[in-house]
């Protein structure tokens, strides 16, 4: 994991798909890469190119069920372009927590206790949802070398 470093963020625009699931790693990474099919599928027959990286945007975690966006980052102009079950959205803007995490997806929690620890020791208080932007490929990248930039809205 590299600094935690607190930035300000501006609104990136995302097609995505709702996904719910229980904590089971499995589950999670299930869940993930079939709604990322769906939502690549969608692009593909609508003309959309990604305009970024694939990303899950968490929405709600409680009583070990958890909410989340997943999709991919386009352009603005591309905002119309979501037709139901894919949906057009846009990351939160604002202040935010962030820290890239380099390894298997399933070592992403200690980046994120690391950037919990973090909220609680500046005095910060957690401000709405976080993401993962997925920086390179899973499918070509050896789990160690794969790089997730993490963010935590905070106020």
């Amino acid at each position: 994991m590299s600094d935690i470093s607190l930035t300000t963020v501006e609104a990136q625009p995302y097609l995505f798909t709702e996904r719910s699931t229980g904590m089971n790693p499995d589950d999670i990474s299930e869940a993930i890469g079939s709604g990322l099919r769906q939502v690549y599928a969608h692009m593909q027959g609508n003309g959309v190119p990604p305009a970024g990286s694939a990303l899950v945007l968490y929405t709600r975690m409680e009583n070990g069920q958890m909410d989340f966006h997943v999709g991919f980052e386009i352009s603005p102009e591309d905002l119309d372009k979501g037709h139901d079950p894919i949906k057009a959205g846009n990351t939160p803007e604002g202040k935010v927590l962030t820290a890239l995490h380099t390894g298997p997806y399933d070592t992403l929690r200690n980046t994120y206790g690391a950037m919990m620890q973090h909220i609680e020791a500046e005095g910060l208080q957690w401000g709405g949802p976080c993401w993962e932007i997925y920086l390179n490929d899973p499918s070509s990248t050896p789990p160690e070398n794969l790089r997730t930039q993490v963010y935590i809205q905070v106020e």
